[in-house]
């Protein structure tokens, strides 16, 4: 507006009025395509800050988990207890892995599915169609983050999803399964020792190519340990591995990805103390975790140890009395402490990227259970705990 004065005196105002509807259009526009190309930013350093042979088996979870979740959403089956419970566990194990190499913007996404998936578990009706509708409008931003993702991946080569590749490796494997096969038959016709020893040689050779080895296959999981202590503010020593020579065929060992990386995260974020606490302990102020593996008649075991706090039995307990559940007995301190398997049951004071939704001990029990195996514990207060886990081995 403008005044206008004759005399000193003010007879009239001017008013000027504008459209600025274009102009704010557009300053929102670029806001957008600024904080894009800064996520796209943020995104590309988070993947060429990664080691490559440890962000690489992260695409192929990544994949496995979208491909579960497109399916269980598009075709709307998230009405069943089972397959809502699949869909979360998805959701959270992406969202996990997604914010250990940092990669802010599919976490957010996922952690968003997460909590809508959350509702519909934790409701007492199954859900109705604005539920679901709801659920696949909180994936559809997730889908496309996680093809960004990928397409970021693929350009740096660091991820291929080239599917006549994945065919051909398969039946590689499955040619190199049956030359083993037929080296150790024929090494039990031979007689010639001379024959014999190069045979045997030839077939550990052939055996190698079939085969990965667990200290090579596992050994990625130390910079999680690593990303997630410092985030908690906490001190661990590299990951210790022992029997890192035994090795398993590649989809087996595939298969324990899962169990071994929730106890992981379970020990650094549950079990290990602060630095601080660990000194007045009379502890090292760095704390130790490690692997074993061993393979013998045909049984596959995995241990899995830290020499943190321990499991608070009685505190496990009390959380889940606080879920509503009432034992019909006394239960023993192991008793109470393997309630920690409850699906839904967390100790964490508060939710973050990483825990407090009482997901990853049940996703390992189950996942070790579906694998014809078994999961043991034993822990002591303020000294630590090791799980052992077994399954039957079939392979060479």
């Amino acid at each position: 507006w403008s005044p206008i004065a004759a005399d000193g005196k003010l007879e009239r105002v001017m008013m000027i009025s504008r459209d600025v509807t274009r102009q704010r259009e557009l300053e929102e526009q670029i806001k957008k395509e600024r904080a894009e190309r800064e996520s796209e930013m943020a995104t590309l350093s988070a993947l060429l800050a990664s080691p490559r042979e440890e962000i690489g088996p992260y695409f192929k979870e990544l994949v496995d988990k979208m491909g579960i979740l497109d399916e269980l959403i598009r075709t709307r089956q998230v009405v069943e207890k089972d397959q809502i419970t699949l869909a979360y566990r998805s959701a959270h194990t992406i969202k996990g892995g997604s914010s250990l190499f940092k990669l802010s913007e599919i976490t957010a996404v996922a952690h968003r599915l997460e909590d809508q998936l959350e509702n519909i578990r934790k409701a007492k009706e199954p859900p109705g169609p604005e539920a679901v509708e709801a659920v696949a409008q909180s994936f559809t931003p997730l889908k496309a983050a996680a093809e960004r993702l990928l397409d970021w991946a693929r350009r740096l080569h660091i991820y291929s999803e080239d599917r006549l590749t994945a065919r051909s490796i398969r039946a590689t494997e499955e040619d190199l399964h049956r030359l083993v096969g037929m080296l150790e038959d024929h090494l039990r016709t031979l007689r010639d020792e001379a024959q014999r020893r190069r045979f045997e040689a030839e077939a550990r050779i052939w055996k190698e190519k079939a085969t990965v080895a667990c200290g090579d296959h596992f050994r990625r999981f130390d910079r999680m340990v690593q990303s997630l202590a410092e985030s908690r503010g906490k001190l661990v020593e590299p990951l210790e591995i022992g029997g890192g020579e035994v090795r398993v065929l590649p989809e087996f060992a595939d298969a324990w990805v899962d169990p071994i990386n929730h106890l992981l995260r379970n020990a650094v974020d549950h079990g290990v103390e602060k630095a601080e606490d660990r000194a007045h302990g009379g502890k090292s102020e760095k704390a130790r975790l490690r692997l074993d593996f061993r393979l013998a008649a045909g049984l596959f075991e995995i241990v899995v140890s830290d020499d943190g706090g321990g499991i608070n039995a009685e505190k496990v307990y009390r959380k889940r009395m606080e879920m509503g559940w009432k034992p019909d007995r006394e239960l023993s301190e192991k008793e109470k402490m393997a309630l920690i398997f409850t699906p839904g049951l967390s100790t964490a004071e508060a939710v973050s990227d990483v825990s407090g939704r009482g997901v990853g001990m049940d996703i390992a029990k189950t996942t070790v259970e579906k694998l014809g195996g078994s999961i043991d514990f034993k822990s002591r207060l303020g000294q630590g705990t090791t799980f052992t886990l077994r399954a039957p081995y079939t392979g060479w």
